[in-house]
C-alpha cells in the first residue's frame, strides 16, 4: 500500500512540474520575457531528487497492466462502434429473412420472408447446406410452406 501511495504522490508531483513550465513557457510565448520563480522550480527539484527511483518489478507490471487495459477498452469501443455501424448497413439493405419454424428431432423446417436477391429454392439449398454443415444431426431441412417457394412479388 505504502508503494503505491509513493507512485501516486510522485505522479502528482510531475504532473504539477510539467503543468508549472508549461504554464511557464506559454507566459514567456504570449508576453515576451516572464521571470521564471527559481526557487519554487529548485524546491521542486530538490524534492523530486529526494525521491526514490521507481524501477520496480511490480511498478513496471502495473504500469504495462494499465496501459493494456487502457488499449483493450480503446479496442473494445472501437469495435463496438464498427459493429453498430455495420448492423445499421446490414438493416438498410437487408429485405429477407429466414426464421426457424420447426425442430423435430433431425428435422428442421424454415420460414421465408421477404424480398431475396437469389430464387428462394437457391437459399432453401444453401440454407439447408450451411445448417448441415455447422449442426451434423441435421438430416433435412425443408420449408414450413411450399408457397414461400414462389418469387412472385405479391409473396414479398
Amino acid at each position: 500500500m505504502g508503494g503505491d501511495v509513493i507512485v501516486s504522490l510522485i505522479t502528482k508531483l510531475l504532473g504539477v512540474y510539467i503543468l508549472s513550465k508549461k504554464r511557464a513557457q506559454e507566459d514567456y510565448r504570449k508576453e515576451g520575457d516572464v521571470p521564471l520563480e527559481n526557487s519554487l522550480l529548485r524546491q521542486v527539484s530538490s524534492f523530486l531528487r529526494r525521491l526514490p527511483a521507481i524501477e520496480s518489478e511490480k511498478f513496471q507490471d502495473d504500469f504495462l497492466m494499465e496501459i493494456n487495459d487502457t488499449l483493450l477498452m480503446s479496442y473494445l469501443a472501437m469495435f463496438t462502434n464498427c459493429t453498430s455501424t455495420m448492423n445499421e448497413l446490414v438493416e438498410k439493405f437487408n429485405t429477407m429473412e429466414a426464421h426457424l419454424a420447426e425442430v423435430d428431432g433431425p428435422f428442421v423446417k424454415l420460414r421465408l420472408q421477404g424480398r431475396f436477391w437469389h430464387k428462394r429454392e437457391t437459399v432453401l439449398a444453401r440454407l439447408a447446406n450451411y445448417l448441415k454443415s455447422r449442426i451434423p444431426d441435421v438430416l433435412e431441412v425443408d420449408i414450413e410452406d411450399e408457397k414461400q417457394l414462389d418469387d412472385s412479388p405479391e409473396n414479398f
